[in-house]
């Protein structure tokens, strides 16, 4: 018995140790690729050990390339590891601020949910570039700062960022969110009328948008149209079964609407109708 576990314990021992040269060959293999392959090699392969290493080796040999530390806090990040993210994006931002600022932004804002820090780069990246318009991972940088001030209860404010998307954004950049978003603030605060003009500009565009029509059935339903109403949280419903829905595997987006948010305001508008058909 003692020869058994004494032979298991070698076997072991053996392909760990096994493992451990063929990871340091293959690692001195990549450190002896060109720059550029080796970046590729570890953008493509974010979250492997590799991957990080590679990071390591080109963060230490080129200290000034901001690219290599945001690139290597992506895999932080997606796990939810902030603190190890954050140190690399920190310092991508020391070393490039104009290129990472509005980055580091979105993050917060997707994230973490730190909407105050997240308003904060926006608005620095602002000032660091007056002659043109920014889209953080293409999105325009005054629908940000609305979403972060209207989370900041700061919602007269959120509305002149969000006026600002729309005369900022060129026609052929045209992203309906933006009108969707500043719909859904504008229906916060009571204003239905201007809530309806901009709802159905989204649904001349995306007639199938399930969060469009849900927030046209909500407007309808606070006016007493119950009738209409129930019409548009249907087509809400079956869009949002055929995924017709804003959504992101990664993050909950600000907005983001579920099948418990549409069968409630369903059952309440058909209580209505049915008194009122009493």
């Amino acid at each position: 018995m003692k020869f058994i576990k004494r032979n298991s314990s070698i076997i072991i021992l053996t392909v760990k140790i096994t493992m451990l040269f063929f990871i340091l060959f293959s690692y001195i293999k990549l450190i002896s690729l060109p720059e550029e392959k080796q970046f590729k090699y570890a953008e493509l392969n974010q979250g492997s050990l590799k991957s990080d290493l590679i990071f390591s080796y080109l963060t230490y040999r080129f200290p000034d390339n901001s690219e290599y530390y945001r690139e290597r806090s992506v895999a932080y990040n997606k796990r939810g590891l902030y603190h190890q993210g954050f140190t690399y994006l920190d310092k991508a931002v020391q070393l490039k601020p104009v290129s990472n600022l509005g980055y580091r932004g979105w993050i917060k804002l997707y994230k973490i949910r730190d909407y105050q820090g997240a308003l904060n780069d926006f608005i620095k990246l602002d000032s660091l570039t007056v002659l043109h318009i920014d889209y953080p991972m293409s999105e325009n940088i005054h629908m940000l700062k609305a979403i972060c001030l209207f989370k900041l209860n700061k919602r007269s404010e959120a509305l002149k960022e969000f006026d600002s998307a729309v005369k900022t954004t060129a026609e052929n950049a045209r992203d309906y969110k933006i009108n969707l978003y500043y719909a859904i603030a504008l229906f916060e605060i009571g204003d239905l009328d201007e809530t309806l003009k901009l709802i159905n500009q989204v649904l001349e565009d995306y007639p199938k948008s399930s969060d469009a029509n849900y927030y046209l059935g909500k407007v309808l339903y606070e006016q007493k149209k119950y009738s209409a109403a129930s019409i548009y949280l249907k087509k809400a419903k079956n869009f949002f079964l055929s995924g017709n829905v804003l959504k992101d595997i990664y993050n909950e987006l600000p907005f983001e609407i579920y099948m418990e948010d549409i069968d409630e305001i369903f059952i309440k508008n058909e209580k209505a109708k049915n008194r009122i058909t009493l």
